[in-house]
């Protein structure tokens, strides 16, 4: 092949032959090495995966029996004349509103 092909050339650095053959030889060793680093990334996003399929369902349980807990409690007290409906209508949206930055801080802490 006499013809110059650009695309590799400017791929390739110009290594002298030994080198160039010196790198190749090291392919297994190289192969090693990202199959033992690849393998603690598994390892390390697994544990990762399972905190967080126990952390989802608990947080949302959590959530949950809060928001029944608050209509309720709320409720009555709007009941028994305690506090205005609108109060407890400002208080639930502000509870709302608190929950989505609570959550956005639990996901950014990954450890």
């Amino acid at each position: 092949m006499t013809k110059r092909i650009p695309f590799f050339e400017c791929r390739i650095p110009r290594l002298p032959a030994w080198r160039l053959i010196r790198a190749f030889a090291q392919e297994d060793a190289e192969i090693a090495s990202f199959e033992t680093a690849n393998l603690e990334y598994i390892k390390r996003s697994l544990y990762l995966v399972r905190l967080m399929a126990m952390l989802w369902p608990t947080l949302e349980t959590m959530l949950g029996l809060a928001i029944v807990l608050v209509l309720w409690l709320g409720g009555r007290e709007v009941l028994f004349g305690r506090i205005t409906v609108g109060g407890f209508v400002a208080f639930n949206t502000y509870m709302v509103q608190l929950t989505w930055p609570v959550i956005a801080i639990i996901e950014t802490d990954d450890g």
